[in-house]
């Protein structure tokens, strides 16, 4: 509930699905604070690495607390079978 509670875009504001390399991306904005978190999902039985496009500098996976750095707003992320991830966009 913390996340939810810290992360405003993830209960109202704006959305956008992208399907990348086999990976559903979800970014959700909330333009009252600028916060921006994307969610995740590997729907493949086996790693997959997707280029994702999303701007700023900087994601920060939300569970693991793993960073990921841009090059020119895109950011590659590998993730394992079946996998999900939350990242706020930094």
């Amino acid at each position: 509930m913390q996340i939810r509670s810290e992360n405003p875009s993830l209960w109202r504001g704006t959305n956008g699905k992208t399907y990348s390399n086999g990976i559903i991306f979800n970014c959700k904005y909330d333009s009252q604070t600028g916060n921006k978190v994307v969610f995740a999902a590997n729907l493949a039985q086996n790693t997959v690495t997707a280029s994702y496009t999303v701007g700023e500098t900087k994601l920060t996976d939300l569970i693991s607390g793993k960073t990921y750095t841009s090059s020119n707003g895109t950011y590659n992320i590998e993730m394992s079978a079946l996998g999900v991830a939350l990242f706020k966009v930094e």
